[in-house]
């Protein structure tokens, strides 16, 4: 078996909406699924481990939520931008209507991972998960309440998105995160704009 790489969350190249949105899930508590087209997968896992609570200098991974990562078709390729898709549409139909992709993608955080482009391996200035932790370590503990411009996005994106309630749900509460992360007294329109990212649900 070979060794777990030292700052997997830094070595992971470009992919910084899938780090963000693993630092909103380790921070709140939230199960993430990533669907991936870059044939990662524990990769994923090991740089997510790197963002479990270290109590007593000991790190504690129980306390990490549940990360799936997905494929978003049984090739792999249905996302891709250079590749093609050899499944046939019946496939896709089956593979979507599995019941642990269902489980998966009713996570609270559901997040695209971005085809991965040769200039994406340069990653000497990616951030750390050092760096990260910092940030989680100093969040908000107050449970801040909607603006009622936010409040008003939500119930915009509830109605054109077609989320359900356990949608909306999901992302009201990833947007509490979002603004402790960000010390905010409220939650505000932008964090409400990220946390519905996070439910895109367009790869699958």
């Amino acid at each position: 078996m070979k060794p777990k790489p030292q700052d997997a969350f830094a070595r992971l190249p470009g992919l910084t909406l899938v780090k963000r949105a693993m630092e909103v899930a380790a921070a709140g508590g939230h199960s993430i699924t990533i669907v991936d087209c870059n044939g990662y997968s524990t990769q994923y896992q090991y740089a997510f481990e790197e963002l479990a609570t270290i109590r007593s200098g000991v790190v504690d991974h129980t306390l990490l939520p549940r990360l799936t990562v997905l494929s978003p078709c049984p090739c792999g390729n249905l996302t891709h931008p250079e590749r093609a898709c050899i499944c046939s549409s019946a496939r896709i139909r089956q593979y979507q209507n599995t019941g642990k992709l269902r489980r998966a993608m009713g996570a609270d955080i559901v997040v695209d991972a971005s085809y991965i482009r040769a200039r994406d391996f340069d990653t000497t200035h990616n951030e750390g998960a050092d760096v990260v932790l910092g940030r989680i370590g100093t969040m908000t503990d107050a449970r801040p309440t909607l603006t009622p411009d936010a409040a008003q996005l939500l119930d915009r994106a509830y109605s054109s998105l077609h989320m359900n309630a356990a949608d909306r749900d999901r992302a009201a509460r990833v947007a509490v995160t979002i603004a402790g992360l960000d010390h905010s007294e409220t939650v505000e329109a932008r964090h409400i704009a990220e946390a519905i990212q996070y439910r895109s649900r367009a790869s699958i």
